[in-house]
């Protein structure tokens, strides 16, 4: 047995789980029923960042997932192997783990630094004194980025998720 890609293993499934979990709860779920709730879903958003570490564990499971996959990809292919990067099971999971990979730089490029502004703008509009225009104006365009963002990051990390669990049966 060989205990480092039984590890490997266990950390890219256990952080994918999660990972891949909440976006579809925030993405397929929490999102659409916060829409058109404005200040009480924004309210609840700052809860959220406020009582929980939601905005470190969703980057923390995307590095963990995204890095021992890339191992346990090099692993896999015997260090790039053409041959076995050729085969049906190869370029399954090559494809699943680029979508892997794209949902990890998104989730970082566009939805994290969203994640971030939005949190400022929920705490100037919500925790401070009252809100300027400005305030509200960027809370309400950060707050549309991040619904058109979300889906995208999580077709990615479907994508992934299936090209991961179809390769094995190539």
């Amino acid at each position: 047995m060989d205990v480092f890609m039984v590890v490997m293993r266990l950390i890219h499934i256990f952080a994918a789980v999660y990972w891949v979990g909440a976006g579809i709860f925030v993405a397929a779920m929490l999102l659409p029923a916060l829409r058109n709730q404005n200040a009480d879903g924004d309210r609840f958003f700052l809860a959220i960042f406020k009582h929980t570490r939601f905005e470190l564990s969703m980057p923390v499971s995307a590095l963990l997932t995204t890095l021992a996959g890339l191992v346990l990809y090099d692993r896999v292919f015997d260090h790039f192997n053409a041959d076995w990067m050729q085969s049906s099971a190869g370029i399954v999971l090559t494809i699943g783990s680029l979508a892997g990979i794209a949902a990890f730089l998104h989730g970082g490029a566009a939805i994290g630094r969203t994640t971030g502004k939005y949190h400022a703008a929920l705490k100037a509009v919500y925790e401070g004194p009252e809100p300027t225009q400005e305030q509200q104006e960027t809370l309400e365009r950060v707050r549309a980025k991040i619904m058109r963002q979300a889906p995208t990051s999580l077709v990615m990390q479907l994508v992934a998720l299936v090209g991961m669990a179809a390769a094995r049966y190539m």
